[in-house]
């Protein structure tokens, strides 16, 4: 009698059973089937989204091993894949470049010290040889509408695919929530005018740069934004690396993370686990 019920497949897209739900579907003659009992699938269950939270044999953190979808972990670094390979010894994993994390030491990049940095130092320079009147401020309450309105405006330099969208949408999800999530955050202007902005965290010894946005008919805008943010919030000795995170396949932003020269990739595993 079930509205989603189409000859005995269920049609719905998404199910979610609440924690005291008693789990009626694997039961045979009052008792549960054993689990190593075989699950026949059906095209149309394994498209449904099932939030499962009953005590019911199939469950398996959350998720129904009966429902023939595979639980996937992102982002999983090789000091924790070992763990994760004890629990589920046959799951599929995989390691991507693109996503690859920049770690840097945090004097280095902070300092710019040394042949090496002389790139990123005559840049910086010259943008502030150009706009003597710029500034870099703490983001505050009232900079918030403006940056998101920079934001829905921003212009990549390259050509992206529908994931940039994606992206800057994440950024004015993170803008508009900005105070509950508590970031670090600094603008940088020009006469006034918001050219860039960049937001991150501190987490244990290591600054993250989560967000990094500028406008590059400025010359040396990034390397001043990203330049200006260390000095705001990288001072502490307490912060010993900076986290730039991952380059998304982008040639161009993977020429700029490596010359500021990361002392390490930073790999991050796709899991796949057949529940």
């Amino acid at each position: 009698g079930c509205l989603f019920n189409e000859s005995c497949n269920c049609t719905a897209k998404n199910i979610h059973v609440g924690r005291e739900t008693e789990c009626q579907t694997y039961k045979d003659s009052g008792t549960n089937k054993k689990e190593n009992d075989e699950i026949k699938q059906t095209a149309a269950r394994k498209n449904i989204n099932v939030d499962c939270r009953a005590n019911c044999l199939f469950n398996d953190d959350g998720h129904c091993k009966a429902n023939g979808i595979p639980m996937t972990l992102c982002s999983v670094n090789n000091a924790e894949l070992p763990d994760v390979l004890e629990k589920y010894p046959d799951c599929e994993h995989s390691a991507d470049r693109d996503w690859f994390d920049y770690l840097y030491e945090k004097e280095a990049i902070f300092t710019l010290a040394g042949r090496k940095y002389s790139t990123q130092r005559n840049h910086i320079n010259k943008f502030k040889k150009l706009y003597a009147d710029y500034s870099f401020d703490v983001i505050t309450d009232n900079d918030i509408p403006q940056l998101i309105d920079f934001t829905k405006n921003f212009t990549f330099n390259s050509e992206k695919d529908d994931s940039a969208q994606e992206e800057l949408g994440i950024c004015i999800e993170v803008l508009e929530n900005y105070k509950k999530y508590n970031m670090l955050g600094g603008v940088l202007r020009v006469d006034g005018r918001i050219i860039g902005y960049s937001i991150g965290e501190i987490i244990g010894d290591t600054l993250f740069d989560h967000i990094e946005k500028a406008d590059i008919s400025y010359h040396g805008a990034y390397q001043m934004l990203t330049n200006s943010f260390l000095k705001e919030f990288a001072a502490n000795e307490s912060v010993k690396y900076v986290n730039r995170e991952e380059d998304c396949g982008d040639e161009g932003l993977r020429k700029s993370k490596l010359s500021y020269h990361p002392v390490e990739l930073i790999e991050k595993n796709t899991i796949e686990i057949i529940l």
